[in-house]
């Protein structure tokens, strides 16, 4: 009983960690429509989401790292590193639904945070180390354990 309780207890703090990341790409995606509505094209909307949070970014710092300086203009890299952020996290439905994803997922989102911290200075270390700790800890199979 004890087992099943704690099993079911980290199934949940997996699940609860990967639907923030969802919640934040269906903000993106959101964020994204309403631009769109206000008629930015698709294409251009995805090659400035990105330099325009890096602009946020710089009025609340007042500098950016190198690399941020790179992205701050838009083109076709910063639409596609945005692309592949709103997979990631609007796609985060995936590994709470089919859990072979998660070690993958878990990865893919560590990876995502030491990029922001390389390109904005933002460490968001104490998720990257819960992650690790929750996904790459867990059994593969876990799953809510149904009472007897």
């Amino acid at each position: 009983e004890g087992d099943r309780y704690n099993w079911n207890l980290i199934e949940g703090a997996v699940q609860l960690f990967f639907s923030f990341y969802f919640i934040a790409g269906l903000d993106k995606l959101f964020r994204l429509t309403i631009i769109i509505y206000r008629g930015q094209s698709l294409i251009e909307s995805f090659k400035s989401y990105l330099p325009n949070q890096l602009a946020v970014e710089y009025l609340t710092r007042g500098s950016l790292t190198p690399l941020g300086n790179l992205l701050a203009e838009p083109s076709v890299f910063t639409a596609l590193t945005f692309t592949l952020l709103l997979i990631l996290e609007a796609g985060s439905v995936i590994p709470i639904l089919m859990p072979k994803f998660r070690k993958v997922w878990g990865f893919s989102i560590i990876l995502f945070h030491c990029a922001t911290f390389i390109v904005m200075d933002i460490g968001f270390l104490e998720a990257a180390l819960l992650g690790m700790i929750l996904i790459f800890t867990a059994p593969e199979d876990l799953r809510f354990s149904k009472p007897h």
